[in-house]
């Protein structure tokens, strides 16, 4: 019995005048002082991560705009700032530039963080026409 505590003596002692291992970041290898269990990062790569992230986010949630839309912005910036944070909504002839100024307003949002949806207007006549039909049903 007591050559085994002597034995525990012996490896606490050497736990505890050894050097104590700190984690290092797993991308630039700097020391980490506050972490997670699953994700080493120090403050600098943490804070680029989180820009990476945020930019496929963003790629993630323009996709809902067509193809067509997404280069192109609208030439009525002040109208796009007076429409910002309201319900909007635009008619007007053909070729007066009601579907590209909507596209840019909804590229604002997106940028911005926020949630959007979109639908075209047929699709939106179908929304309405079954949630209608629901409640007829």
């Amino acid at each position: 019995m007591e050559g085994m505590q002597e034995y525990l003596k012996k490896v606490e002692k050497r736990i505890l005048s050894s050097q104590v291992l700190k984690p290092k970041c797993r991308i630039c290898g700097k020391e980490v002082t506050n972490t997670t269990p699953y994700f080493i990062l120090c403050e600098d790569c943490k804070k680029k991560e989180e820009i990476k992230e945020r930019k496929i986010l963003i790629q993630k949630r323009l996709q809902i705009i067509p193809l067509k839309f997404r280069n192109i912005d609208t030439d009525k910036k002040e109208l796009l700032m007076k429409c910002k944070d309201k319900s909007v909504f635009c008619y007007g002839t053909a070729g007066t530039g009601k579907t590209i100024f909507i596209q840019s307003l909804i590229k604002k949002y997106i940028r911005e963080g926020k949630k959007v949806l979109y639908y075209s207007f047929p699709t939106l006549i179908m929304i309405l026409r079954n949630a209608y039909k629901k409640v007829i049903e």
